[in-house]
């Protein structure tokens, strides 16, 4: 079935609201709908909930480190190994980049295209999820990382601390 926000990644990235400059993320126990916007970020998934928070507390007098797609000098760019590995190490959140799947999912993948981490040829937005994550993302990286598909954002969420930041590039 195909989303009715698959033509446009910002509506489907910003569907339920629109938050204020001021808040980010936090994870929260009762139960709401999910949500994902540029500011805000929650997953679908009943198995995490986030509230926003005043960003007041959030910046330290000193600068955060951001894991540029995870800690993708030691695992595959974009992975759920880059990201569980950026958390484990101790960074502050993760910079990721979005598109959207042919269906309307959000996949974490930079490129437009799967060639450069797969060596398959297709666009992403011409394919589905499922066909997505049959591919393998991690052995252009190194066979250690075989089978490594791309995520879906909600599967990047759910692999990271609660306390991390999140900043999605939205791609085309």
């Amino acid at each position: 079935m195909r989303s009715r926000f698959a033509a446009d990644p910002s509506a489907a990235l910003c569907r339920v609201f629109r938050p204020s400059r001021s808040e980010v993320v936090t994870q929260k126990q009762d139960p709401s709908p999910g949500r994902v916007s540029a500011n805000r970020v929650a997953p679908r998934s009943p198995s995490r909930r986030w509230q926003p928070r005043d960003l007041a507390g959030l910046y330290p007098r000193r600068p955060i480190l951001l894991a540029h797609r995870g800690a993708s000098i030691e695992a595959p760019a974009n992975t759920l190994a880059a990201f569980r590995l950026a958390a484990e190490m101790g960074a502050d959140g993760v910079e990721l980049d979005v598109h959207l799947s042919r269906d309307g999912h959000v996949v974490v993948i930079h490129d437009d295209t799967v060639t450069s981490v797969t060596g398959a040829p297709g666009r992403v937005r011409e394919m589905t999820v499922e066909e997505l994550q049959s591919l393998d993302a991690g052995s252009y990286f190194s066979p250690a990382f075989r089978g490594e598909r791309i995520p879906t954002l909600e599967e990047v969420l759910d692999v990271l601390r609660p306390d991390m930041v999140v900043n999605v590039e939205l791609k085309g």
